[in-house]
């Protein structure tokens, strides 16, 4: 088996750490929540074709939220015919016993990992979650 290409596979992990000004009554899924509305801050922020379809766009290759949320496979991907779709290129982690309530004043982390070409996005990530 050919693992070549993992000799260029780059991948960053990046911890955020937080302090609640309000209470805060996390989700029963808050990574879920959190992906979204990421996912939300950076459409809002980075998309030119805003209520269109990401399919269509003439900017999608170099898009940050496609490259990010809906990674295209290049043309040349040898599992096109096994699988459709290339993984996203991010993933959220957050620790498993993080309280369902956090009072003014506590902290909470999560750690996001992006992969790939997704790199070159780090600023347009960050900027994403700038208040």
């Amino acid at each position: 088996m050919d693992l070549s290409h993992l000799n260029t596979f780059g991948f960053y992990n990046l911890k955020f750490g937080c302090r609640a000004e309000g209470p805060i009554e996390m989700p029963g899924f808050w990574g879920s929540a959190l992906h979204g509305v990421f996912g939300r801050a950076l459409y809002k922020q980075h998309c030119s074709n805003k209520g269109g379809n990401c399919n269509n766009c003439k900017l999608k290759e170099s898009c940050t939220y496609i490259r990010v949320f809906s990674p295209v496979p290049p043309e040349n991907y040898e599992h096109k015919k096994k699988y459709a779709d290339v993984p996203q290129a991010m993933i959220i982690r957050k620790k498993i016993e993080e309280k369902a309530i956090i009072m003014p004043g506590e902290s909470f982390s999560f750690e996001i990992v992006i992969v790939g070409k997704a790199i070159s996005d780090l600023h347009n990530i960050f900027e994403a979650f700038a208040p």
